[in-house]
């Protein structure tokens, strides 16, 4: 389980400032504290760096930082604060006024040549003609293998009528190239 989080203190500051005069690393730094060695250089970085880092002024900084309540961005920002109300006076709720956070959502891989299931025949939709097959393929990465289905209907040679025959998992981790001749000897 991981440790507590817990502020640094003056005396924690007091440390670090010291550790890096005597030119410690980081690592060494977060040992000589207790504490992690991404704490040790977040601390650092945000207080002018190992060069200019100073245990007092990064005391005040966080005293200040801790300060509650918080100014509002609306309130800091009259740009943002304009597109807000303009948008609340248009109807729109407060969540699609936010700028997103984190990437972007991609489409996903596009086959090329791909058609919509909704497009086949109605014949094969169906299934009322026998002999018609459908199948999947799920090509692996980099196109090294690939694993596919087959199912259709035929029609039964011993009561004439029709059966559903369905045939899974006939191509398993094939080579890509080797997908073809499988279906084909199948």
């Amino acid at each position: 389980m991981g440790e507590q989080r817990r502020p640094l203190t003056l005396e924690d500051r007091e440390d670090i400032s010291r550790c890096l005069a005597m030119r410690l690393t980081n690592k060494e730094i977060a040992v000589h504290t207790g504490r992690s060695e991404s704490v040790i250089c977040r601390e650092i970085a945000r207080n002018g760096g190992r060069e200019k880092y100073r245990a007092h002024r990064a005391q005040s900084r966080a005293e200040e930082e801790r300060c509650r309540p918080k100014a509002r961005k609306m309130d800091a920002d009259p740009v943002l604060r304009g597109r807000v109300v303009s948008g609340l006076r248009s109807g729109l709720s407060p969540s699609p006024t936010r700028k997103p956070r984190g990437r972007k959502k991609t489409p996903g891989a596009r086959i090329v040549g791909m058609r919509p299931i909704e497009d086949r025949p109605e014949e094969v939709a169906g299934r009322q003609v026998p002999g018609h097959w459908e199948g999947d393929l799920i090509v692996g990465k980099n196109g090294a293998t690939a694993a596919g289905t087959l199912v259709g209907e035929r029609n039964s040679p011993t009561s004439g009528s029709r059966s559903f025959t369905r045939v899974t998992s006939l191509l398993t981790v094939y080579p890509r190239a080797g997908v073809k001749v499988a279906l084909h000897d199948w």
